[in-house]
């Protein structure tokens, strides 16, 4: 079993996807594991930090908080084996939610206005 503060728990099959974390000056640092529900195989997914995490069939959905970074505050993608990041978008984003083949968040640099992607990065709107 973990002995980490976890976070951003999420369940697919016979596999938890989750983040630990810890305080730090910059603020809160995530960092991205898997293991399987009976405690065992835990992995780390991925070396970036990050905010949020979304788990939707075999891929994760993230904003980047790798601090210095250009795409800090952008939403990327990776498969659950830690292959194929793609970055999203190029809107400083938060509170991620992905249905129906979208993902909509919140632009934090245009007034905090809900927008829309698909999870490919396409097709970019405005919900309100």
């Amino acid at each position: 079993m973990s002995v980490d503060i976890l976070s951003e728990i999420n369940v697919i099959g016979d596999w938890i996807y989750f983040a630990t974390y810890e305080e730090n000056i910059n603020g809160i640092v995530q960092e991205m594991y898997k293991m399987k529900t009976d405690g065992t195989g835990r992995t780390k997914i991925t070396n970036d930090k990050f905010g949020e995490m979304n788990v939707v069939g075999d891929w994760i959905y993230f904003t980047n908080q790798n601090i210095g970074d250009t795409d800090q505050g952008k939403i990327f993608k990776i498969k659950v084996d830690g292959t194929g990041r793609a970055k999203l978008n190029d809107d400083i984003s938060s509170r991620l939610n992905i249905a129906g083949g979208w993902i909509y968040y919140i632009d934090r640099t245009d007034s905090l206005k809900l927008y829309k992607i698909k999870t490919d990065g396409t097709e970019r709107s405005a919900v309100n």
